[in-house]
């Protein structure tokens, strides 16, 4: 089952289930701010009450249900796309790839 929960988090953008351990799994989804500004508060929040990762091109994949505490501090956001998820995953195998 873990092999399974990896695949999935490399899959479409909606959603995704992140594997944590043996028997710890979530769904997440890949997002992208609307400003600066949402950035870097939607960042603080998550850091602080949540979980946030970040990927290239401004790409941050959170849990599902981080997504209200986004919506209830009226920090601005957007699913990113398939194509943005698959270029930052692509930027992260292949550093070099971003440089050409």
């Amino acid at each position: 089952m873990h092999d399974k929960l990896c695949e999935l988090s490399h899959g479409s953008n909606f959603p995704h289930l992140v594997s944590f351990g043996e028997d710890h799994a979530m769904q997440t989804i890949h997002i992208k701010f609307l400003t600066e500004n949402d950035r870097v508060r939607g960042f603080f929040e998550l850091a602080t009450r949540s979980r946030i990762g970040s990927l290239p091109g401004q790409v941050y994949q959170i849990p599902l249900d981080a997504m209200k505490i986004l919506d209830d501090t009226h920090i601005a956001y957007r699913r990113a796309s398939d194509s943005e998820v698959r270029t930052a995953h692509d930027q992260v195998r292949d550093p070099s790839a971003s440089v050409l």
